[in-house]
């Protein structure tokens, strides 16, 4: 979205308005999910995902559950 809107802001510089910048930004970034979506296999698998209430998701993070889990993390 920062590229988008930095070519818009190079290309248009008299016409600084956030909201005209949002229109070409938010295009790059359903372009680029779609993407990832598609690359990482995740693409129409929507319907499988559970919403988790915001107090849920809110315990998790203070219990440390959502901590990253990698190897470097282990080692240490």
């Amino acid at each position: 979205m920062t590229g988008a809107f930095r070519k818009l802001a190079v290309e248009k510089p008299a016409e600084f308005d956030p909201r005209k910048f949002m229109i070409p930004a938010m295009s790059t970034l359903e372009a680029l999910c779609r993407d990832r979506f598609e690359r990482f296999g995740t693409a129409g698998h929507a319907g499988k995902i559970k919403p988790i209430p915001m107090d849920e998701m809110a315990k998790r993070y203070a219990s440390g559950a959502l901590d990253p889990k990698t190897a470097a993390a282990k080692a240490a």
